[in-house]
C-alpha cells in the first residue's frame, strides 16, 4: 500500500459514514419535522460501526483506480464503487447472520454512493490539482 491509498482510505473512512448518514436522514428530516440534531448525534456511532469498513475500502479502491482523475467521471466512479462496497458489506453482514436489516438494507448502497461521490470529489480534486502543479 502506498501513501496515496492510505490517505484516501483515511479520508473516506472518516468522512464517509457521516456523509452516508446525512444522505439517508436528510430526506426523512425534511419530510418529518420530528428529527433534530440530537437524533443525528445518536445515530453517528452506528454510522461509523456500519460504514467505516466499506468507506475505507472505497477510498483504497478509488485511489488505485483513478491515478489521474478525469473530472466528473472519476467522481461518479467513486460513487459507484462506494455503492458496490456498501452493498457487498451489507450482503456479507446479512449472510453471516451478524445483523438482519430487512428492507432498510436498500439504503446501504444509497449511503455508499453519496459518500463515495462527495469523498471522491474531495480526494480526487485535490489529487488532480497536485498533479497539475508538479512538473
Amino acid at each position: 500500500m502506498n501513501t496515496r491509498m492510505v490517505k484516501a482510505a483515511a479520508l473516506f473512512g472518516v468522512l464517509g459514514p457521516v456523509i452516508g448518514l446525512l444522505a439517508i436522514t436528510l430526506p426523512a428530516m425534511a419530510h418529518a419535522n420530528a428529527w433534530s440534531l440530537v437524533d443525528l448525534m445518536q445515530l453517528l456511532p452506528a454510522a461509523y460501526v456500519m460504514g467505516a469498513v466499506p468507506a475505507a475500502g472505497t477510498g483504497a479502491i478509488v485511489a488505485m483506480m483513478c491515478p489521474r482523475p478525469r473530472g466528473s467521471r472519476s467522481y461518479l466512479l467513486a460513487g459507484l464503487v462506494g455503492a458496490a462496497c456498501s452493498a457487498i458489506y451489507y450482503v456479507g453482514l446479512t449472510a453471516s447472520g451478524i445483523a438482519k436489516f430487512g428492507w432498510i438494507g436498500v439504503l446501504f448502497p444509497v449511503a455508499g454512493f453519496a459518500a463515495g461521490l462527495v469523498c471522491g470529489f474531495l480526494f480526487l480534486r485535490r489529487t488532480a490539482s497536485a498533479a497539475r502543479s508538479s512538473p
